[in-house]
């Protein structure tokens, strides 16, 4: 941390840069249904940790998320007026991206439905509310795009973050050591499923994904020293070991990640590799990416099976070309709709006094 309590620039570089490679795993995790007489011929060494077990930049993207809210929010006094601004900023940073996203979906469902003489059925009016609201996959409709049900789960956690620090703003001061006994309560509490593997499948609620949101907030609460550093080593001990009990990926990943945002956010940070500017580059789209890929890689791969064929080395050619234009049309995406939408939700901060951070025994 500098003087003023926030993290160096090259820690939030570090992270922008593991953000990115992380929605990148999750692109080459989905290029599993796009290889069907090939995906078996590629050398376990490289199809196992980079194909199919991609899913585990998801709770990468939670824990990650965690962290960087918790710091955004150090100093801010979650009244009503507070939560509002919060959620504001959050949507008008999320929604024109997201929205963009989806009516990208049905234009390349549209068109795809037409080259192959296909139906293509809309969403309804109802449907097309519940996107606008995020909350098609909560409600059980048909998502536009199914990948975005991290993103449904992602606006959860923030009510959820939301809503503790606002009740946690109405303990008088003298009682603060309730904030970090709240919070220790929800650490317990949402390691509840990886420990008893209550997750089945891709659920569609907060609650199985919550421990690796809460594990970057533990860390961020630690780190300005708001929250007992045993608090962390518990939880962090607990999670470990409801991994190596079950053997759940989603739970070893939030584990993996959560120590590595750990291991780069103290006084030294991390310095290197993921700095450079390829890798920046890839962490400032990755929210588009993870956005348009899916709709990319159907077309592509479509149109490469049209012109090159089945082959094993057709598909890994489309595949290649997959990812190359996902990578393109999400820069463009970033250009027209990202980047804007982050200079408006920075408009829309909140101006209040700077609070001191409440210091705990160490």
């Amino acid at each position: 941390m500098n003087a003023t309590g926030a993290p160096q620039v090259g820690h939030h570089h570090f992270l922008d840069a593991l953000r990115g490679l992380a929605s990148l795993w999750v692109v080459f995790n989905h290029t599993e249904q796009y290889l069907p007489n090939s995906l078996d011929r590629i050398p376990a060494a490289i199809r196992e940790p980079l194909i199919m077990h991609g899913n585990g930049g998801v709770p990468v993207f939670f824990v990650l998320s965690g962290f960087v809210i918790a710091h955004s929010l150090r100093h801010t006094v979650m009244d009503g007026p507070g939560f509002g601004n919060f959620m504001t900023r959050r949507l008008v940073r999320l929604s024109p991206p997201y929205y963009a996203a989806v009516v990208f979906a049905l234009v390349v469902n549209f068109v795809s439905t037409v080259a192959k003489s296909e139906t293509f059925d809309p969403p309804s009016v109802l449907e097309a509310i519940a996107h606008v609201l995020y909350l098609p996959d909560l409600l059980n409709m048909p998502m536009v795009n199914g990948v975005h049900w991290t993103l449904y789960v992602e606006v959860q956690f923030y009510l959820l973050y939301g809503l503790l620090l606002w009740g946690l703003a109405r303990v008088p001061d003298r009682s603060w050591h309730r904030h970090w006994i709240a919070l220790t309560v929800l650490a317990a509490a949402s390691l509840v499923p990886p420990l008893f593997a209550l997750r089945e499948g891709r659920e569609n609620w907060f609650g199985p994904y919550v421990h690796a949101f809460v594990f970057g907030v533990l860390i961020q609460w630690t780190r300005s020293k708001r929250l007992p550093p045993v608090v962390l080593g518990a939880f962090t001990a607990g999670l470990g070991f409801a991994w190596a009990l079950h053997q759940d990926r989603v739970a070893g990943a939030g584990f993996v990640a959560g120590l590595i945002v750990l291991a780069t956010t103290g006084p030294r940070g991390a310095r290197g590799l993921l700095e450079q500017g390829p890798f920046q580059f890839l962490g400032r789209i990755s929210f588009s990416l993870y956005l348009v890929h899916s709709p990319v890689m159907g077309a592509v791969s479509w149109l490469g099976g049209k012109v090159l064929g089945v082959s094993m080395a057709a598909e890994l050619a489309t595949m290649a070309a997959a990812i190359v234009a996902s990578i393109v049309v999400s820069a463009v995406f970033y250009r027209l709709f990202e980047q804007p939408a982050l200079e408006w939700s920075r408009r829309l901060r909140r101006r209040t006094p700077a609070t001191g951070d409440v210091a705990v025994a160490t």
